[in-house]
């Protein structure tokens, strides 16, 4: 059978299926009422068990029972229907909440993704700085991608962050997770260092990133971040490499998509003799952090610590920065720290979707402008650089691409743009602020 609306398209053959609770998996207080409404075809007789405890049966193809959370935690209920020669099952699961745990972040632990790996264990720390989130779950394979009151994330005592420590993840394994919060929200973490992506992932070539982990279809809903304890390290040979002097750079910018044949990173390693007898120093990579999609010149960016699968792996992009190194040709990375799209988690965070056209950031966003202050030259959503979260985040981002990627420096996209002031048309009226 499927659903048209509420009601049911029957096929000759019997089965069985929840309609309330939903598979959204609803959360509820203590106490509350949980509404529950199951449905069968070709059904004789159908019981109904909340736990072990059979709740109701019925005689037709239809139960509706209304039962009390009186559990906290996560409770499964199941159906099972028969025609008198054979049985069909289905379940679902409903989450009490409790309180949340209270606890001082561990020393020592930023906003991200924390490896211990001497103890083969993880830190996770979801920020939020406005402290508006009242609680947050981490889920992935290790939770079978339900609510589980192991995952539950602590809550700092001023609320500005979730936190919670995994412990024997599993050496050289990656792992899938989301943060989902409030109920109402699954993120992908804003500072990890690779994601999945429902959508193009599986346009990526097998030759470009041999195998890529699958997204766990069925199981999750948006984009969703990797970890691993012992990350493969790239071992960097060109550790003396010093970039020219500014004055003396040639510069040469290139999108990997349109100077390859097959969008890979190690392709343009082919090419670097070539580059060279060019005359050029310094290559400027149009943007590799993660962006929206598979083909862009990346100026969509979504994630500011991912690099993008669909030109190569983390340690493609740090081979080719040493293959240049070796050379003695600088790599800039170009950075777009002027505006994100909807993908984006620090957008994610705090979104009105009925705002606008287009949905707009809420005024409890930390990083970024409800609306651009500096029309027309605006893209995306506007970050706030006038806030101390968008200028601490700008530096973290910097710092890792210095010395996780080992990048020489960076060009910036629309610097005329990092400003919440009006400076006349495309920004080019001096601006104090911007350049403070």
């Amino acid at each position: 059978y499927g659903l048209v609306g509420s009601e049911m398209c029957i096929r000759d053959r019997l089965n069985v299926l929840f309609i309330s609770p939903s598979s959204q998996v609803p959360i509820y207080t203590h106490g509350s009422t949980v509404p529950i409404q199951v449905d069968a075809s070709l059904a004789t007789s159908m019981d109904l068990y909340v736990g072990s405890e059979l709740v109701a049966s019925s005689g037709g193809e239809a139960i509706t029972y209304s039962h009390t959370a009186a559990s906290y935690g996560k409770t499964w209920i199941k159906a099972i229907a028969t025609d008198g020669e054979e049985s069909v099952a289905d379940s679902v699961y409903f989450f009490v909440m409790g309180d949340v745990p209270v606890s001082p972040l561990p020393e020592g632990v930023l906003p991200g993704i924390n490896y211990h790996p001497i103890m083969d264990e993880v830190t996770l720390v979801l920020h939020d700085p406005p402290a508006l989130k009242e609680y947050a779950f981490a889920v992935g394979c290790f939770s079978n991608w339900e609510l589980d009151e192991d995952y539950l994330m602590r809550r700092t005592p001023d609320g500005s962050h979730h936190w919670i420590t995994l412990w024997l993840l599993g050496v050289e394994r990656e792992i899938i997770y989301q943060y989902w919060i409030d109920g109402n929200l699954r993120l992908a973490d804003p500072y990890a260092h690779k994601v999945v992506d429902p959508w193009h992932d599986k346009w990526i070539s097998s030759t470009t990133y041999p195998n890529l982990i699958p997204y766990p279809e069925g199981k999750t809903t948006g984009i969703a971040s990797v970890l691993q304890v012992n990350w493969p390290e790239y071992e960097w040979s060109a550790t003396s490499y010093a970039p020219p002097p500014k004055e003396e750079l040639v510069i040469y910018e290139l999108h990997i998509r349109d100077f390859t044949d097959d969008d890979y990173i190690i392709s343009v390693l082919d090419k670097l003799d070539y580059l060279e007898t060019l005359g050029v120093n310094a290559i400027e990579l149009m943007p590799i952090n993660e962006f929206e999609g598979n083909d862009s010149w990346g100026y969509n960016p979504s994630f500011y610590f991912a690099t993008d699968k669909a030109y190569g792996t983390r340690n493609d992009y740090k081979r080719f920065i040493d293959e240049c190194h070796k050379r003695g040709i600088a790599v800039i990375i170009d950075m777009v720290l002027n505006h994100s799209y909807g993908q984006s988690p620090f957008v994610q965070m705090y979104f009105d979707a009925s705002a606008g056209q287009w949905g707009q950031p809420t005024a409890d966003n930390p990083w970024y402008n409800e609306t651009c202050p500096h029309e027309p030259w605006c893209w995306g959503y506007d970050f706030d650089h006038e806030s101390q979260y968008t200028q601490t985040l700008i530096d973290r981002i910097a710092e890792y691409w210095l010395t996780e990627f080992r990048v020489d420096g960076f060009r910036l996209d629309f610097t005329k743009g990092l400003t919440n002031n009006q400076t006349g048309n495309q920004g080019s009226n001096y601006d104090a602020a911007r350049v403070e």
